[in-house]
C-alpha cells in the first residue's frame, strides 16, 4: 500500500529484476487514468521507458504518379526492443492535379504480437484510376484521381521447428476490402471488391555451409467483386460476381561454394475453380499482381494501372515467377531456373504452359538476367518465345529492353516489416 501522501507508485524503479514488461510497473495514487504514464514525445525513436507513455515521430516524403508529391509525418510508439502492441499513423497532404486541392491520404497500422501469434490491420488510401467495371466505362479526360481505399486484416502463426529438426511452418490467413472507384459514383450503394486467403508455408533449412534450403506453400484465395449486371438502366445495376484460385509453390537453393554461387529451381502451378460470369473473366497473372492488373490493391505501385512508361514494368513475381506478361483463364504451371554469376546478378532460364480459355494451350519459355538489390529486382528476358512472336508479327528488330521489369513492393520497405522478418 502507499505510505501517506504519496502521489505515485512504481514497482523495481531501478531496474534490477528481468521484467518482459515495464509498462504497468508504474501508477498513481488518484486520478481518471491512474495507470497512464507521463505523455513523452521524440522524434524517431528511443529504448523503451515503461515510465513513460512513448510517442515518436518523424517528416515523410512520398510519390506516387496518381497522388503526386505528398508530404506528411509518421507517428508511432515503435521502441527498442519491440513492444507486443504497435501502432504507426502516417498522413499525407497531396493536391489534385486539375482540381488543385489538397487531399488527404496515407497509411496507418496496429500490430499486436503474443508469442508464435501476430496479427495486424492495416488501412491505406492513395488515389487511383482503377474502375468498377475494370475497363468497360472510360475515364473522362482531365479528371482527377479517386481515393481508393484498402483496409486489410491479418492473423499469422508461426509454428516452432521442433528441436534438432530443420523445418518449420506458418499460416497465415488475410482478409482484405477495397473501395473508392473512378466510376463509384455511378451506382447506388458504394462497389467494393474483397478477398480472404489462407497461406501455409513450410521451409526446410540446412545448417551446413553448402547446403539446399527448401521453400514450399499453399494458398488458396477467393475474390468477391461487385460488377456492373445493366448498363442501360440508371443508375447501373451490380451483381457480385466470386473466383477461386489455388496455387502452390516450390523452390530450393543449393550452395554451391562458399564464395556464395547458388542454383535454384522454383516450381509454381495455379488453377481456378470457379469464375465470373457476364462477359467478365477473371484473370491469373502468370507473374503476379503489378502496375497493369492488381484489382485487390495487394502491391504498393508507382503508377497503378499503368500500361506503358517506365512504371508499367512494375511487377510482383512472388515464388519465382517467371518475367512473362501472361494472363491465364483456367490454370498454369512454370519452372524456373537461377544461376548465381556475381554477387547480385543471376542468369536464369524457364518455361510455361498456360490455359488462356476457350480450351486453348499456350507455352513459352525464357532465359535472361536477374540483378537483386535489396527488395529491388529487375528482370532482363533475353529471349523468349513470346518476344520473338512480337519481332515476327510486328516486322521490329531484336530490342529486348522493351521486355525487362521490375519489383519494388513499396510494403517492403516498412521499417515495421524489415525488423520482424529479421526476428
Amino acid at each position: 500500500m502507499p505510505g501517506k501522501g504519496a502521489t505515485r507508485v512504481e514497482i523495481d524503479p531501478e531496474r534490477y529484476d528481468l521484467d518482459y514488461d515495464r509498462q504497468n510497473n508504474n501508477s498513481r495514487t488518484s486520478g481518471i487514468f491512474k495507470k497512464v504514464e507521463p505523455l513523452q514525445i521524440r522524434m524517431g525513436t528511443r529504448l523503451e521507458d515503461g515510465a513513460k507513455t512513448q510517442v515518436f515521430w518523424m517528416p515523410v516524403t512520398a510519390w506516387n504518379a496518381h497522388n503526386g508529391l505528398m508530404l506528411g509525418a509518421t507517428f508511432h510508439n515503435t521502441t527498442v526492443p519491440l513492444r507486443d502492441f504497435e501502432w504507426m499513423v502516417t498522413p499525407l497532404v497531396s493536391r489534385t492535379e486539375f482540381t488543385d486541392k489538397a487531399t488527404l491520404g496515407g497509411v496507418a497500422n496496429l500490430r499486436y504480437s503474443n508469442g508464435p501469434w501476430n496479427s495486424v490491420i492495416r488501412y491505406s488510401k492513395f488515389s487511383t484510376l482503377d474502375l468498377v467495371s475494370l475497363g468497360q466505362y472510360s475515364v473522362t479526360p482531365d479528371t482527377d484521381a479517386t481515393p481508393m481505399n484498402r483496409v486489410s486484416f491479418s492473423l499469422n502463426r508461426k509454428f516452432n521447428k521442433v528441436v534438432n529438426s530443420p523445418w518449420s511452418s506458418s499460416a497465415r490467413y488475410e482478409y482484405a476490402r477495397v473501395s473508392g472507384f473512378m466510376d463509384s459514383y455511378e451506382f447506388s450503394s458504394a462497389p467494393s471488391r474483397q478477398s480472404s486467403s489462407v497461406r501455409l508455408n513450410a521451409l526446410k533449412n540446412n545448417s551446413k555451409p553448402l547446403g539446399t534450403t527448401q521453400n514450399m506453400g499453399l494458398e488458396v484465395r477467393s475474390f468477391n467483386f461487385d460488377l456492373i449486371k445493366y448498363f442501360l438502366i440508371n443508375p447501373p445495376q451490380l451483381y457480385r460476381a466470386t473466383s477461386v484460385t489455388i496455387s502452390a509453390n516450390y523452390s530450393a537453393v543449393k550452395t554451391l561454394n562458399r564464395k556464395g554461387k547458388k542454383i535454384s529451381v522454383s516450381l509454381i502451378t495455379q488453377v481456378r475453380r470457379s469464375g465470373f460470369s457476364s462477359g467478365f473473366d477473371f484473370k491469373m497473372p502468370t507473374m503476379g499482381f503489378g502496375a497493369q492488373y492488381d484489382p485487390m490493391a495487394d502491391v504498393m505501385l508507382l503508377d497503378r494501372g499503368a500500361t506503358s512508361g517506365l512504371l508499367s514494368h512494375q511487377i510482383d513475381m512472388p515464388n519465382g515467377a517467371l518475367p512473362l506478361n501472361h494472363y491465364a483463364s483456367s490454370n498454369f504451371s512454370s519452372v524456373r531456373v537461377d544461376y548465381t554469376l556475381t554477387k547480385n546478378m543471376d542468369v536464369f532460364v524457364g518455361a510455361i504452359g498456360i490455359n488462356i480459355g476457350n480450351f486453348s494451350e499456350y507455352g513459352d519459355h525464357v532465359a535472361g538476367l536477374a540483378y537483386q538489390l535489396g527488395p529491388l529486382s529487375i528482370q532482363m528476358p533475353l529471349y523468349s518465345k513470346s518476344m520473338m512472336d512480337d519481332m515476327e508479327a510486328e516486322g521490329a528488330k531484336y530490342e529486348p529492353y522493351k521486355y525487362w521489369m521490375f519489383s519494388l513492393n513499396l510494403r517492403d520497405l516498412n521499417p515495421w516489416e524489415l525488423v520482424r522478418k529479421s526476428n
